[in-house]
């Protein structure tokens, strides 16, 4: 059998409802593409706050938020923007 989607998540059914509130357009903040270093977001459910992740291959995952993982995230993207906009020129 083939891995699912949600498969790597601590809990798979609370990985699909996280996913859900994102497609149904909860994310208070997101960046990146999942054909780059992932796609990333942060949504909020149940009044606990996650970041979640999918990767190039369609994985999902997701841990609960922590602003220092959000700025790591946000500042690697920036990072890969800057490498990306140096190679072009």
């Amino acid at each position: 059998m083939a891995p699912g989607k949600f498969e790597g998540c601590q809990d798979e059914v609370l990985g699909e409802r996280l996913c859900t509130a994102l497609n149904e357009g909860w994310a208070e903040d997101e960046i990146g593409d999942v054909a780059e270093l992932g796609f990333y977001a942060i949504v909020e459910l149940d009044g606990v706050k996650y970041i979640v992740a999918e990767d190039n291959f369609g994985f999902f995952s997701y841990w609960e938020y922590d602003s220092r993982d959000w700025d790591n995230i946000v500042a690697n993207y920036e990072e890969f923007y800057q490498e990306v906009e140096e190679d072009e020129m």
